[in-house]
């Protein structure tokens, strides 16, 4: 009989990179910009969002455009993420809003990621890849709560 303990924390480990990393971060937030286009019209503040790929190869950059109405033609904001080898830049149409890199969690045998704030401040908790899409993307979702 073979050993049939947990998953192998050596391909989570070698897979700790922005590369890897990023693509989940890409299926995360596509599932939640359809959500969130799922919900009642006056829940979402009459919005539509739209999730875009803008660039591919390793380091992809993904986008997610608000518009009113319903409307493409009523465009409102945006949150662009930018991957590169050093991390994920997210700004909005303006500035960048934060960074996050990736980082091995050793008690959890788990990638997560550290967030850096655009004020060069480190966050000391890492982050989930769930947790980097809701801090992205709640000012575009609902602007109400700024």
């Amino acid at each position: 009989m073979s050993y049939q303990g947990p998953p192998s924390w050596v391909r989570t480990r070698a897979q700790c990179r922005t590369d890897f990393l990023v693509g989940e971060l890409k299926q995360v937030v596509k599932r939640d910009v359809e959500e969130a286009n799922r919900l009642p019209a006056q829940q979402r503040n009459n919005f539509t969002f739209r999730f875009r790929t803008t660039g591919s190869g390793i380091y992809p950059t993904f986008t997610v455009d608000r518009f009113a109405d319903g409307d493409e033609a009523n465009w409102s904001a945006n949150i662009t993420f930018q991957a590169s080898k050093y991390g994920i830049e997210v700004r909005d149409d303006i500035v960048t809003l934060f960074r996050v890199r990736p980082e091995w969690n050793v008690e959890s045998c788990n990638c997560e990621f550290h967030i850096v704030e655009a004020s060069g401040k480190a966050t000391e908790k890492l982050h989930k890849v769930w947790e980097v899409s809701r801090k992205a993307l709640t000012r575009l979702f609902f602007p109400e709560y700024q």
